[in-house]
């Protein structure tokens, strides 16, 4: 299957509940420490291996999923229904309490060479560019997710009185907050359309992509906290969507890559080739 249609391909499976696994017991960004490893075979692959934290692991039907092929990585698409695709344990998350999540474990699973993604050995730049998409729409999320945090904060206080004044009107510290959580969510919104502007002219976004999830897991943080601190101990309480908020606002920090990662990818991007 060449590169080039690759995302056709994925379109055409949009009717199917899909994984992408990537993420081991001992790498999550890494791919030079990957351990699940491809052997070529009469017809196809053999793969073994396990990766952990796999979205969607137990209850997909579809999985694409990046390994070792000598000294190079390679994706494949494996079939969750095939022999030697074992489901591990399940994870619970603070974030989450629906989303399936866990281990996932190939022992001796075949997948025919018409299963490879792109070419043998390309499966770091695939990676790359999947990765790069992914950070731009999982920041997208929090757009939303800040406009939510923003409109609940805006009712709260103008409802919320003190003495028959709303605190929205009568206290600059509330003032203050509402002020930093509309600037956030607008760099927010602004860089993530500038970046997909990009993706629409088939620009690189590689560098792009890591320094707006970077921009959006500080900002997107720093907007929930505000609402809760807003809404006082309503705030901490689960009948007020706010907490909800606050906790999704967690998977930001790590998800799609760690805050820090995302500041070596820039910062490398910036810096250009020695």
């Amino acid at each position: 299957m060449h590169y080039v249609s690759l995302s056709c391909f994925l379109v055409s499976f949009t009717f199917l509940l899909q994984a992408l696994a990537f993420t081991e017991d001992n790498t999550g960004s890494d791919p030079a420490q990957l351990k699940t490893v491809a052997e070529k075979a009469d017809g196809g692959w053999i793969i073994n291996g396990s990766k952990r934290f796999i979205t969607h692991s137990g209850i997909c039907d579809h999985m694409f999923i990046f390994t070792k092929t000598g000294d190079n990585i390679t994706a494949f698409l494996v079939e969750s229904k095939n022999r030697g695709y074992i489901v591990g344990k399940r994870k619970s998350f603070v974030h989450t309490k629906a989303l399936d999540n866990g281990d996932v474990y190939f022992e001796d699973y075949f997948a025919p060479d018409d299963h490879i993604i792109g070419k043998v050995g390309q499966g770091f730049e695939i990676l790359l560019r999947t990765e790069a998409i992914g950070k731009i729409a999982f920041s997208s999320i929090f757009v939303g997710v800040g406009k939510r945090a923003i409109d609940l904060s805006i009712n709260y206080a103008k409802t919320r009185t003190h003495r028959g004044i709303p605190i929205g009107h009568k206290f600059q510290m509330t003032q203050v907050k509402l002020a930093n959580m509309m600037t956030n969510l607008n760099a927010m919104s602004a860089y993530l359309y500038q970046v997909c502007a990009k993706v629409d002219r088939g620009e690189d976004i590689f560098m792009d992509a890591a320094a707006l999830k970077l921009l959006v897991a500080s900002d997107i943080k720093e907007i929930t906290y505000d609402a809760m601190e807003i809404h006082g101990a309503y705030g901490l309480s689960e009948e007020y969507d706010v907490a909800n908020l606050y906790r999704i606002a967690i998977i930001a920090q790590v998800v799609m890559g760690s805050i820090d990662i995302q500041r070596v990818i820039t910062a490398k991007g910036m810096l250009g080739n020695e």
